[in-house]
């Protein structure tokens, strides 16, 4: 799982006209905001997360190569509990070349390969006054979980700032003594109220990582990714770049999976 931080914006200038209370722990109409911002509304309906940005040598800042990030997700409710929520997502990152912008196959003389998640499932769960986000993805022996139980918020006027920080590892099944440390901190912006504007989904992207071997990873060096990006309600919304790579070469992931069910198959 690649480590990321991100950002919904939807107003610059209204998010610097007033200054934020101390960052506070979620309330329960908190965790309802920010389960709709990140997934959509409950209603079924697919929604969608397009972002782009550079990957970068930390210590010299030059760009290695662009990351491209696709998801789309469906909001589900949790019928037995309306404190925990899913979002059924499948995703694609890509990666481009920095100058032609073309989908990288090979690069400095090595094969690349996207990295194709059929399914992602980020539940969110709200209990004793705080929330818990989980992160599963895989399947089989290569089933995976991510815990992110840290979570506050920061208002500055109408908007809304929701953080998740984390810290995780991960073991590559083509190396399974390597074991690669992450870090993410996630901030959300939503409008609450009186916002001038209909909100639009904005985010930021970033995160340090080790670098693939194909980029010049060893295991020690360091990719720094920063992107923006935002969400889309509609797949005909999303840029045609991402939408020609779909269109020709992963056709189902226009949608998530439909239910928690199809996510149970996709884990086995």
């Amino acid at each position: 799982m690649k480590l990321l931080a991100s950002t919904l914006v939807v107003s610059a200038a209204a998010l610097f006209s007033t200054f934020s209370a101390a960052a506070a722990e979620l309330t329960q109409k908190d965790f309802e905001m920010f389960a709709e911002s990140r997934f959509g509304p409950a209603d079924g309906k697919a929604r969608y997360w397009y972002g782009k940005g550079p990957v970068r040598d930390p210590q010299t800042g030059k760009a290695i190569y662009v990351f491209e990030y696709y998801d789309t997700v469906r909001h589900v409710i949790d019928p037995k509990n309306p404190n925990r929520r899913f979002g059924i997502v499948r995703k694609l990152d890509l990666f481009r070349d920095k100058d032609t912008n073309e989908v990288l196959k090979t690069f400095n003389g090595k094969p690349v390969q996207s990295w194709v998640f059929p399914y992602q499932l980020l539940e969110l769960e709200y209990k004793d006054g705080k929330v818990m986000l989980t992160v599963s993805q895989g399947a089989g022996e290569f089933l995976r979980t991510h815990k992110f139980p840290e979570s506050s918020i920061d208002r500055y006027g109408n908007f809304a700032h929701v953080t998740f920080p984390g810290f995780f590892t991960t073991r590559r099944p083509e190396i399974p003594d390597q074991v690669s440390s992450h870090t993410m901190t996630s901030l959300f912006i939503t409008c609450e109220a009186n916002c001038s504007a209909t909100p639009r989904y904005q985010w930021n992207q970033s995160g340090v990582s080790p670098l693939a071997p194909w980029a010049g990873g060893d295991g020690q060096k360091l990719g720094y990714m920063s992107m923006s990006g935002a969400r889309f309600e509609n797949y005909s919304e999303l840029p045609q770049e991402v939408r020609s790579v779909i269109d020709a070469q992963y056709p189902d992931f226009r949608e998530p999976a439909k239910d928690l069910d199809e996510v149970k198959a996709l884990q086995r």
